[in-house]
């Protein structure tokens, strides 16, 4: 079995974070935050209502992969 952290997950407009964002009206730009205790954060952007995986702020080590 492997252990896994489990990251608390945010939105950032900004600089700071937040558990939710109004999303009504123009699409809008932010990014999806995962925090670990270790303290690391990993940003993955949204920009005008699509995700961009490949524009994310890893930390070294960290990597996404897509699943199906």
């Amino acid at each position: 079995t492997e252990y896994y952290e489990t990251p608390q997950a945010f939105v950032s407009s900004g600089s700071n974070l937040e558990k939710s964002l109004n999303l009504i009206g123009e699409p809008m730009s932010f990014s999806i935050v995962l925090k670990y205790p270790n303290p690391i954060e990993l940003r993955i952007p949204v920009e005008r209502d699509a995700i961009h995986p490949e524009k994310a702020k890893l930390a070294k080590g960290y990597t996404l992969r897509l699943e199906q």
